[in-house]
């Protein structure tokens, strides 16, 4: 059963079948949830800066990898197909693009 009482100017809110070391015990319960959920929202951001990086390097790679194909399409081609900044470009544009994202 609770009860409120006007103590000294407070409302102090006593519960009359409530033991101190339960009182206690979920003290210490609240504090120890607020601590791990804590770390769990640290951790959920830690995961999402790695993601992140992970893939602005993949688009760094990838940048890399499409200039080094295109040009050698370009090439092989004889230079008609494409225009001679096309593969620079698109390269570029994806490694760029991995540099704003980290």
């Amino acid at each position: 059963m609770v009860r409120q009482d006007l103590v000294a100017g407070r409302d102090r809110r006593t519960d009359l079948a409530v033991d101190p070391r339960q009182e206690e015990n979920a003290r210490t319960t609240a504090d120890t949830n607020t601590r791990l959920a804590w770390m769990r929202t640290r951790l959920a951001v830690e995961r999402t800066m790695m993601a992140w990086n992970r893939t602005s390097l993949s688009l760094i790679g990838f940048g890399f990898t499409i200039y080094q194909f295109l040009k050698k399409v370009q090439e092989a081609s004889g230079g008609g197909v494409l225009r001679s900044q096309s593969p620079r470009n698109f390269g570029l544009a994806f490694i760029i693009a991995g540099v704003l994202g980290t």
